[in-house]
């Protein structure tokens, strides 16, 4: 009995020290990390905590860039400096995410769209505004667009996510939700003890097996597509945005908002399809040519709710359209800002 004890106080005391070495390893992995990659852009107060905002060029309409879910203004690396050659351009980081503040909970579209609206308006960026959401985005750009259709001079839609598939959700959908909920609050954890920045760490010294056995053992339960999904832009990016990218993958803060944002993603969905479009904004949704003929359905549905709607396939792209074919984003954006200046410019006309 008495040996019995023992042991299970040296564990105990084992366990409890790992934890406290991991957790000392995190905060000065985090305060280092903090020093070498500073915010690329300006964090503006929104009421108590900062959003990080990126923007670039000069005219009208201000472009907008929505991220996908657990994604960040990395995404638009490839294609805002491209833009901002023509009009203004905006790209942040969710609250929460990349170099943005921890925001209130929960995570819902509507939350998210306040705080972008707040962010704009104390950033001094006048409307009109051409929206871009890439997947996940595009649910704040649409109930932006049904909430203030005054502001909204049109609305460019990448691989959008479809509110409808994310109600009422049974079966497979509803354990997509439950496995992401799960996984991103168990990254809470791992991301506070060390794990996560382990993980990162092996991998970048070159220690590709062992980090991808422990991430896979970290990530047990999770369909390896939702894995390849999150982790695919990693290829696409230049060198030093995947160093970043690594560490925004370690930070708590980051895990909490995806958990949140899954975990109210029915509510996000209903709260959009409760808001319909303005029915004749400019639209165009961008599809990747992989996708399955349900969501390629979707997708057509989406362009049809605008009578100015329109649908078209990125040839040679995955889900990650900014990526993998910036060019057709740049050239589809170039193409509706000059349509919205002329509108503007036969308004100005009349009146």
């Amino acid at each position: 009995m008495e040996v019995l004890l023992t042991a299970t106080l040296w564990i105990l005391g084992l366990t409890l020290g790992l934890l406290l070495l991991g957790f000392l390893y995190q905060q000065v992995g985090s305060l280092r990390d903090t020093r070498r990659f500073p915010p690329p852009g300006r964090r503006v107060d929104i009421g108590g905590y900062r959003l990080h905002l990126i923007g670039s060029g000069q005219g009208s309409p201000t472009v907008v860039f929505e991220s996908a879910l657990g994604a960040t203004c990395l995404t638009w690396a490839l294609v805002q400096s491209e833009v901002a050659r023509l009009t203004t351009t905006v790209s942040y980081d969710r609250a929460g995410c990349g170099w943005s503040d921890q925001g209130p909970m929960p995570r819902s579209a509507e939350q998210i769209l306040q705080e972008l609206r707040l962010l704009l308006r104390r950033s001094s960026l006048q409307p009109p505004y051409l929206l871009v959401g890439h997947s996940y985005g595009g649910l704040t750009v649409r109930l932006f667009a049904h909430r203030y259709p005054d502001e909204v001079a049109g609305a460019l839609l990448l691989d959008p996510a479809d509110p409808e598939q994310w109600l009422n959700l049974k079966g497979e959908d509803r354990a997509k939700i439950v496995n992401g909920a799960r996984l991103s609050r168990r990254g809470v954890w791992l991301a506070r003890f060390g794990l996560a920045r382990l993980v990162v760490s092996l991998g970048s010294a070159g220690a590709q097996s062992p980090a991808r056995g422990l991430a896979s053992f970290l990530s047990e339960g999770v369909p390896r597509t939702v894995q390849d999904r999150l982790l695919s832009p990693m290829q696409r990016l230049p060198q030093e945005a995947r160093d970043v990218l690594k560490w925004f993958w370690t930070r708590p803060a980051y895990f909490q908002a995806l958990a949140s944002q899954i975990e109210w993603v029915s509510q996000s969905a209903q709260q959009v399809q409760l808001s319909p479009l303005p029915p004749e904004l400019p639209l165009t949704v961008i599809s990747a040519q992989n996708s399955d003929p349900q969501w390629m359905l979707g997708q057509e549905k989406t362009a049809a709710l605008s009578s100015r709607g329109k649908h078209l396939v990125a040839r040679d792209s995955g889900h990650w359209i900014p990526l993998d074919r910036p060019d057709l984003v740049v050239e589809t954006l170039c193409q509706m800002v000059e349509e919205v200046r002329i509108g503007m410019d036969g308004s100005q006309t009349v009146s």
